[in-house]
């Protein structure tokens, strides 16, 4: 089942107002829509998912910003295609393991996308981070 490619068609990203405290951070990766085309350049058909990643700044009922990511994943399951392609327009829903690769291959692409668009628009990263600190004496003494 594999993903050809990822394609960000629209980026958008706003600050409200400057974040003064802890904020909410709700992301959240949907797809929009399932369609068949021709991949001329595969010589055989594949699948448009198009999807719709969405990262929101809130505290109580107060909005402090919005990330939204849109584009297209390039699918091909020449196996399965045409009952992926029913059950979507039965249910709105995915195969699971279908769904499960193609949110992941979304995932990899926008987080990237959406930790330099927040860096840029001055709002917290829509994910944790790592980061470094200094080992206490008990910790340096067990290593």
């Amino acid at each position: 089942m594999p993903v050809i490619g990822v394609s960000i068609r629209k980026i958008d990203g706003e600050r409200i107002k400057p974040i003064d405290g802890p904020v909410e951070i709700k992301n959240n990766t949907h797809i929009v829509n399932v369609k068949e085309v021709d991949m001329q350049a595969f010589n055989r058909k594949g699948l448009n998912v198009s999807f719709e990643y969405i990262s929101e700044y809130n505290r109580e009922k107060s909005s402090y910003g919005k990330l939204n990511i849109s584009g297209d994943v390039l699918f091909i399951d020449q196996d399965k295609q045409d009952t992926i392609v029913e059950e979507w327009n039965k249910t709105k829903k995915l195969p699971k393991l279908v769904n499960i690769e193609i949110l992941n291959s979304i995932l990899r692409r926008c987080v990237i996308k959406s930790m330099s668009l927040s860096e840029d628009l001055q709002l917290p990263p829509p994910i944790t981070l790592p980061y470094a600190t200094e080992k206490t004496t008990e910790e340096v003494k067990k290593n």
